[in-house]
Protein backbone atom coordinates (compact mmCIF):
# COMPACT_ATOMS: atom_id res chain seq x y z
CA UNK A 1 0.00 0.00 0.00
CA UNK A 2 1.55 3.43 -0.96
CA UNK A 3 0.06 6.83 -0.16
CA UNK A 4 1.61 9.95 -1.78
CA UNK A 5 -0.03 13.54 -1.90
CA UNK A 6 1.59 13.74 -5.58
CA UNK A 7 0.67 12.55 -8.33
CA UNK A 8 3.57 9.65 -9.56
CA UNK A 9 5.53 10.78 -12.59
CA UNK A 10 9.21 10.36 -13.37
CA UNK A 11 10.90 12.45 -10.82
CA UNK A 12 10.90 10.90 -6.97
CA UNK A 13 7.89 12.05 -5.15
CA UNK A 14 7.58 11.69 -1.04
CA UNK A 15 4.86 8.67 0.19
CA UNK A 16 4.48 6.25 2.42
CA UNK A 17 4.88 2.43 2.33
CA UNK A 18 3.43 -0.73 4.10
CA UNK A 19 4.04 -4.49 3.15
CA UNK A 20 1.43 -7.05 4.38
CA UNK A 21 1.86 -10.27 4.30
CA UNK A 22 -0.16 -12.14 6.57
CA UNK A 23 1.30 -15.68 5.97
CA UNK A 24 5.03 -14.22 6.75
CA UNK A 25 6.43 -13.93 10.52
CA UNK A 26 7.34 -10.27 9.50
CA UNK A 27 4.02 -9.51 8.74
CA UNK A 28 3.74 -5.52 8.25
CA UNK A 29 6.53 -3.63 7.19
CA UNK A 30 6.08 0.43 7.11
CA UNK A 31 8.70 3.19 6.00
CA UNK A 32 8.88 6.76 4.46
CA UNK A 33 9.80 6.43 0.80
CA UNK A 34 9.98 8.06 -2.59
CA UNK A 35 8.66 6.73 -5.84
CA UNK A 36 8.92 7.13 -9.24
CA UNK A 37 7.64 5.85 -12.89
CA UNK A 38 10.25 3.98 -14.74
CA UNK A 39 10.72 1.85 -17.98
CA UNK A 40 11.19 2.59 -21.33
CA UNK A 41 8.39 1.07 -23.42
CA UNK A 42 6.26 0.33 -20.26
CA UNK A 43 6.45 3.78 -19.37
CA UNK A 44 3.63 4.33 -22.33
CA UNK A 45 1.38 2.14 -21.08
CA UNK A 46 -1.73 2.84 -18.42
CA UNK A 47 -0.52 0.03 -16.02
CA UNK A 48 2.76 1.94 -14.43
CA UNK A 49 6.03 0.35 -13.86
CA UNK A 50 7.92 2.26 -10.39
CA UNK A 51 10.84 2.28 -8.49
CA UNK A 52 10.81 2.68 -4.94
CA UNK A 53 13.60 3.78 -2.50
CA UNK A 54 13.10 3.70 1.42
CA UNK A 55 13.79 6.89 3.56
CA UNK A 56 14.57 8.26 6.67
CA UNK A 57 11.16 9.72 8.70
CA UNK A 58 12.53 13.36 7.15
CA UNK A 59 12.70 11.98 3.56
CA UNK A 60 16.55 13.29 3.70
CA UNK A 61 18.50 10.26 3.76
CA UNK A 62 17.72 6.95 2.26
CA UNK A 63 17.07 3.97 4.50
CA UNK A 64 18.02 0.17 4.01
CA UNK A 65 15.11 -2.08 5.20
CA UNK A 66 14.63 -5.85 5.63
CA UNK A 67 11.54 -7.46 4.26
CA UNK A 68 11.43 -11.37 4.41
CA UNK A 69 14.70 -12.51 2.44
CA UNK A 70 14.93 -9.68 -0.16
CA UNK A 71 18.30 -8.50 0.20
CA UNK A 72 19.29 -5.74 2.83
CA UNK A 73 18.93 -2.11 1.01
CA UNK A 74 17.10 0.97 0.09
CA UNK A 75 15.86 0.40 -3.22
CA UNK A 76 13.24 -2.35 -4.63
CA UNK A 77 11.40 -2.07 -8.14
CA UNK A 78 7.81 -3.08 -8.96
CA UNK A 79 6.61 -4.11 -12.09
CA UNK A 80 3.13 -3.75 -13.46
CA UNK A 81 3.71 -7.28 -15.98
CA UNK A 82 1.09 -5.41 -18.19
CA UNK A 83 2.03 -6.29 -22.04
CA UNK A 84 2.28 -10.10 -20.67
CA UNK A 85 -1.45 -11.96 -20.02
CA UNK A 86 0.17 -14.53 -18.23
CA UNK A 87 1.37 -12.36 -15.69
CA UNK A 88 4.04 -14.82 -15.50
CA UNK A 89 6.87 -14.86 -18.19
CA UNK A 90 9.23 -12.61 -16.54
CA UNK A 91 9.53 -14.15 -13.15
CA UNK A 92 9.31 -17.76 -14.85
CA UNK A 93 12.00 -16.65 -16.70
CA UNK A 94 14.05 -14.98 -13.78
CA UNK A 95 13.23 -18.20 -11.64
CA UNK A 96 14.77 -20.52 -14.68
CA UNK A 97 17.56 -17.83 -14.85
CA UNK A 98 19.08 -18.33 -10.76
CA UNK A 99 18.20 -22.00 -11.05
CA UNK A 100 20.61 -22.93 -14.34
CA UNK A 101 23.02 -19.96 -12.95
CA UNK A 102 23.14 -21.70 -9.47
CA UNK A 103 27.16 -21.93 -9.71
CA UNK A 104 27.00 -17.63 -9.27
CA UNK A 105 24.56 -17.29 -6.37
CA UNK A 106 25.15 -14.17 -5.85
CA UNK A 107 23.05 -13.42 -9.54
CA UNK A 108 20.22 -14.58 -7.89
CA UNK A 109 17.40 -12.09 -8.26
CA UNK A 110 14.81 -12.70 -5.37
CA UNK A 111 10.83 -11.38 -6.53
CA UNK A 112 7.32 -11.92 -4.76
CA UNK A 113 3.91 -11.37 -6.29
CA UNK A 114 1.97 -8.54 -4.93
CA UNK A 115 -1.19 -6.67 -5.03
CA UNK A 116 -0.42 -3.20 -5.09
CA UNK A 117 -3.12 -0.28 -3.56
CA UNK A 118 -2.21 3.52 -4.61
CA UNK A 119 -4.35 5.64 -2.13
CA UNK A 120 -6.04 3.18 -1.12
CA UNK A 121 -7.25 2.54 -4.91
CA UNK A 122 -6.27 -1.02 -6.02
CA UNK A 123 -3.53 -1.09 -9.45
CA UNK A 124 -3.58 -5.12 -9.74
CA UNK A 125 -1.01 -7.53 -9.58
CA UNK A 126 2.89 -6.95 -9.26
CA UNK A 127 5.87 -8.17 -9.10
CA UNK A 128 8.02 -6.95 -6.45
CA UNK A 129 11.50 -7.37 -6.96
CA UNK A 130 15.63 -6.76 -6.04
CA UNK A 131 17.26 -3.98 -8.81
CA UNK A 132 20.19 -5.71 -10.49
CA UNK A 133 23.38 -3.69 -8.76
CA UNK A 134 26.47 -4.03 -7.17
CA UNK A 135 25.39 -4.16 -3.99
CA UNK A 136 22.80 -7.18 -4.97
CA UNK A 137 25.55 -9.21 -6.78
CA UNK A 138 28.05 -8.72 -3.99
CA UNK A 139 30.50 -7.04 -6.04
CA UNK A 140 33.54 -4.87 -4.39
CA UNK A 141 33.03 -1.43 -3.60
CA UNK A 142 36.87 -0.75 -4.72
CA UNK A 143 37.27 -2.80 -7.72
CA UNK A 144 33.91 -4.13 -9.73
CA UNK A 145 32.67 -2.80 -13.22
CA UNK A 146 29.03 -2.64 -13.66
CA UNK A 147 27.48 -1.64 -16.55
CA UNK A 148 24.20 -2.20 -18.18
CA UNK A 149 23.97 -2.08 -22.05
CA UNK A 150 20.30 -0.87 -23.70
CA UNK A 151 21.34 -1.85 -27.59
CA UNK A 152 24.17 -3.32 -29.88
CA UNK A 153 26.63 -1.13 -30.88
CA UNK A 154 29.83 -1.71 -32.95
CA UNK A 155 33.30 -1.06 -30.86
CA UNK A 156 36.07 -0.16 -32.91
CA UNK A 157 38.88 -1.66 -31.10
CA UNK A 158 41.03 1.16 -32.86
CA UNK A 159 39.38 3.76 -30.85
CA UNK A 160 40.79 5.77 -27.98
CA UNK A 161 38.36 5.11 -25.33
CA UNK A 162 40.54 7.18 -22.76
CA UNK A 163 38.68 10.20 -23.91
CA UNK A 164 35.31 9.28 -22.87
CA UNK A 165 34.16 11.10 -19.61
CA UNK A 166 30.59 10.45 -19.50
CA UNK A 167 29.33 7.31 -18.23
CA UNK A 168 27.16 6.43 -21.82
CA UNK A 169 28.76 5.45 -24.82
CA UNK A 170 27.29 3.92 -27.74
CA UNK A 171 24.17 2.05 -25.67
CA UNK A 172 26.17 1.24 -22.63
CA UNK A 173 25.86 3.13 -19.37
CA UNK A 174 28.23 2.73 -16.67
CA UNK A 175 26.05 1.75 -13.49
CA UNK A 176 28.94 1.49 -10.95
CA UNK A 177 31.64 3.28 -10.21
CA UNK A 178 29.58 6.05 -9.83
CA UNK A 179 32.44 8.43 -9.89
CA UNK A 180 32.94 10.85 -12.85
CA UNK A 181 36.76 10.64 -12.54
CA UNK A 182 37.16 6.69 -13.24
CA UNK A 183 34.92 7.03 -16.27
CA UNK A 184 37.72 6.90 -18.53
CA UNK A 185 39.49 4.47 -16.67
CA UNK A 186 36.15 1.90 -16.88
CA UNK A 187 35.88 2.63 -19.99
CA UNK A 188 39.41 1.66 -21.08
CA UNK A 189 38.97 -1.74 -19.47
CA UNK A 190 35.80 -2.73 -20.46
CA UNK A 191 35.30 -1.60 -24.02
CA UNK A 192 39.35 -2.95 -24.57
CA UNK A 193 37.92 -6.28 -23.18
CA UNK A 194 34.99 -6.30 -25.05
CA UNK A 195 36.01 -4.57 -28.68
CA UNK A 196 36.78 -7.59 -30.55
CA UNK A 197 33.08 -9.20 -29.62
CA UNK A 198 31.55 -6.00 -30.91
CA UNK A 199 33.22 -5.69 -33.37
CA UNK A 200 31.31 -6.76 -36.57
CA UNK A 201 34.20 -7.06 -38.98
CA UNK A 202 35.30 -10.09 -36.99
CA UNK A 203 33.34 -13.59 -36.76
CA UNK A 204 32.88 -14.25 -32.76
CA UNK A 205 34.72 -17.93 -31.89
CA UNK A 206 35.88 -19.36 -29.03
CA UNK A 207 39.00 -17.84 -28.83
CA UNK A 208 37.35 -14.51 -28.75
CA UNK A 209 34.78 -15.60 -26.31
CA UNK A 210 37.03 -17.27 -23.70
CA UNK A 211 38.97 -13.77 -23.73
CA UNK A 212 35.89 -11.85 -23.29
CA UNK A 213 33.63 -13.80 -21.17
CA UNK A 214 33.37 -16.08 -18.14
CA UNK A 215 32.92 -19.21 -20.05
CA UNK A 216 30.56 -21.18 -17.79
CA UNK A 217 28.50 -18.15 -17.42
CA UNK A 218 28.41 -17.07 -21.45
CA UNK A 219 27.47 -20.53 -22.32
CA UNK A 220 24.54 -20.65 -19.60
CA UNK A 221 23.47 -17.23 -21.05
CA UNK A 222 23.10 -19.23 -24.63
CA UNK A 223 21.14 -21.81 -23.26
CA UNK A 224 18.81 -19.84 -21.47
CA UNK A 225 18.29 -17.31 -24.45
CA UNK A 226 17.77 -20.04 -26.89
CA UNK A 227 15.24 -22.07 -24.94
CA UNK A 228 12.83 -19.51 -23.51
CA UNK A 229 13.71 -17.36 -27.59
CA UNK A 230 14.27 -14.03 -25.12
CA UNK A 231 14.14 -12.26 -28.12
CA UNK A 232 14.38 -8.63 -26.13
CA UNK A 233 18.32 -9.63 -24.97
CA UNK A 234 20.13 -12.18 -26.94
CA UNK A 235 23.31 -10.30 -25.89
CA UNK A 236 21.91 -6.83 -27.24
CA UNK A 237 20.15 -5.31 -24.53
CA UNK A 238 18.28 -5.57 -21.15
CA UNK A 239 21.14 -7.20 -19.40
CA UNK A 240 24.66 -6.04 -16.86
CA UNK A 241 27.84 -7.05 -17.57
CA UNK A 242 29.79 -7.56 -14.55
CA UNK A 243 33.67 -7.26 -14.06
CA UNK A 244 34.63 -8.40 -10.64
CA UNK A 245 38.14 -6.28 -11.58
CA UNK A 246 39.99 -4.57 -13.64
CA UNK A 247 41.70 -7.60 -14.64
CA UNK A 248 38.43 -9.53 -14.80
CA UNK A 249 36.90 -11.59 -17.57
CA UNK A 250 32.97 -10.44 -18.00
CA UNK A 251 29.71 -11.92 -16.58
CA UNK A 252 26.41 -11.17 -17.59
CA UNK A 253 22.96 -11.21 -15.55
CA UNK A 254 19.78 -10.53 -17.47
CA UNK A 255 17.30 -8.13 -17.25
CA UNK A 256 13.49 -7.36 -18.45
CA UNK A 257 12.25 -10.96 -19.19
CA UNK A 258 8.76 -10.39 -20.20
CA UNK A 259 9.23 -10.77 -24.16
CA UNK A 260 10.20 -15.19 -23.37
CA UNK A 261 8.18 -18.06 -23.95
CA UNK A 262 6.06 -17.41 -26.55
CA UNK A 263 5.34 -13.68 -26.64
CA UNK A 264 7.56 -11.50 -28.59
CA UNK A 265 7.70 -7.67 -29.80
CA UNK A 266 5.58 -6.41 -32.10
CA UNK A 267 4.14 -2.75 -31.87
CA UNK A 268 1.48 -3.41 -33.75
CA UNK A 269 -0.51 -4.44 -30.68
CA UNK A 270 -1.47 -1.89 -28.03
CA UNK A 271 1.40 -3.16 -25.64
CA UNK A 272 4.29 -3.81 -28.07
CA UNK A 273 3.82 -7.67 -27.97
CA UNK A 274 2.54 -10.77 -29.68
CA UNK A 275 2.09 -14.25 -28.78
CA UNK A 276 3.82 -16.71 -30.97
CA UNK A 277 3.09 -20.85 -30.97
CA UNK A 278 5.48 -21.87 -33.03
CA UNK A 279 8.37 -22.75 -30.77
CA UNK A 280 9.69 -25.63 -33.04
CA UNK A 281 10.29 -22.25 -35.26
CA UNK A 282 12.06 -19.52 -33.12
CA UNK A 283 14.77 -17.17 -33.74
CA UNK A 284 17.42 -18.01 -31.65
CA UNK A 285 19.53 -20.42 -32.24
CA UNK A 286 21.31 -23.06 -29.53
CA UNK A 287 24.09 -23.03 -31.42
CA UNK A 288 26.91 -20.54 -32.37
CA UNK A 289 28.67 -22.38 -35.38
CA UNK A 290 32.26 -22.88 -33.53
CA UNK A 291 32.49 -26.48 -32.98
CA UNK A 292 34.90 -25.79 -29.59
CA UNK A 293 31.53 -23.40 -28.17
CA UNK A 294 29.05 -25.89 -29.91
CA UNK A 295 30.86 -28.80 -27.67
CA UNK A 296 30.30 -26.94 -24.78
CA UNK A 297 26.84 -26.20 -24.79
CA UNK A 298 26.00 -29.64 -25.79
CA UNK A 299 27.79 -30.49 -22.89
CA UNK A 300 26.13 -28.07 -20.65
CA UNK A 301 23.01 -28.57 -22.33
CA UNK A 302 22.81 -32.27 -21.45
CA UNK A 303 23.44 -31.93 -17.66
CA UNK A 304 20.28 -28.77 -17.68
CA UNK A 305 18.33 -31.46 -19.28
CA UNK A 306 18.46 -33.85 -16.89
CA UNK A 307 17.71 -31.67 -14.33
CA UNK A 308 15.99 -27.96 -14.53
CA UNK A 309 14.77 -28.52 -18.65
CA UNK A 310 12.40 -30.81 -18.01
CA UNK A 311 8.86 -30.87 -18.60
CA UNK A 312 8.64 -31.78 -14.44
CA UNK A 313 10.52 -28.91 -13.24
CA UNK A 314 8.50 -26.44 -15.54
CA UNK A 315 5.18 -28.62 -14.71
CA UNK A 316 5.76 -27.88 -11.02
CA UNK A 317 6.34 -23.98 -11.50
CA UNK A 318 3.19 -23.57 -13.16
CA UNK A 319 1.24 -25.23 -11.64
CA UNK A 320 2.45 -22.97 -8.58
CA UNK A 321 1.63 -20.17 -10.38
CA UNK A 322 -1.36 -21.53 -11.24
CA UNK A 323 -2.76 -21.75 -7.45
CA UNK A 324 -1.04 -18.86 -6.02
CA UNK A 325 -2.11 -16.55 -8.32
CA UNK A 326 -5.68 -17.55 -9.52
CA UNK A 327 -7.71 -15.28 -7.69
CA UNK A 328 -5.56 -12.09 -8.01
CA UNK A 329 -5.27 -12.42 -11.86
CA UNK A 330 -9.20 -12.74 -11.69
CA UNK A 331 -8.83 -9.00 -10.16
CA UNK A 332 -6.33 -7.48 -11.85
CA UNK A 333 -8.13 -9.01 -14.88
CA UNK A 334 -11.21 -6.66 -14.12
CA UNK A 335 -9.23 -3.41 -13.89
CA UNK A 336 -6.94 -3.84 -16.75
CA UNK A 337 -8.07 -6.34 -19.53
CA UNK A 338 -9.50 -9.35 -19.61
CA UNK A 339 -7.39 -12.60 -19.64
CA UNK A 340 -7.59 -16.06 -18.10
CA UNK A 341 -4.97 -16.90 -16.08
CA UNK A 342 -5.22 -21.06 -16.50
CA UNK A 343 -5.58 -20.81 -20.61
CA UNK A 344 -2.32 -18.84 -20.63
CA UNK A 345 -0.47 -21.31 -18.38
CA UNK A 346 -1.60 -23.50 -20.96
CA UNK A 347 -0.76 -22.14 -23.69
CA UNK A 348 2.82 -21.80 -22.09
CA UNK A 349 2.95 -25.61 -20.82
CA UNK A 350 2.57 -26.19 -24.45
CA UNK A 351 5.18 -23.96 -25.75
CA UNK A 352 7.54 -25.17 -23.24
CA UNK A 353 6.95 -28.85 -24.33
CA UNK A 354 7.75 -28.39 -27.97
CA UNK A 355 10.92 -26.42 -27.34
CA UNK A 356 12.02 -29.02 -25.43
CA UNK A 357 11.38 -31.83 -28.06
CA UNK A 358 12.47 -29.10 -30.72
CA UNK A 359 16.07 -28.60 -28.84
CA UNK A 360 16.98 -31.95 -28.22
CA UNK A 361 16.30 -32.48 -31.93
CA UNK A 362 18.70 -29.75 -32.85
CA UNK A 363 21.32 -31.63 -30.26
CA UNK A 364 20.99 -34.86 -31.98
CA UNK A 365 21.13 -33.76 -35.60
CA UNK A 366 24.22 -31.32 -34.86
CA UNK A 367 26.32 -34.45 -34.09
CA UNK A 368 28.16 -35.70 -31.02
CA UNK A 369 30.84 -35.42 -28.59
Amino acid sequence: SIKTDDEIKTEDVNSTFKYINNSSKQKVVNSNMKIHTRGASSSTFPKKSYRINFYNDKFKKKKNLVIEDFYYDNSFILLSLYRDPSKIRDNLATNLWNDISNDFKSFNVNSKYVELFINNEYKGLYIFTEPVNRKKMNLDKKTSIVIKTSSWRVVNPKDDFSKLKKNYYLGNEIKYPNNKELYNKVWITFLNRISNYYNNEIENNYEIIINTFNINNYIDMVIFNAFTNNVDSNFIKNLYFYMTDYDSLIYIEPWDLELTFGFTYDCSSFACGKLIDDADNISLPLFTGDIKLDSLIIKRYRVLRKSILTKEYFDKMLDKYLLDLKYASTRDSSIWYEYNLEDEIERIRKWIYIRLDTMDKELNDYGKF
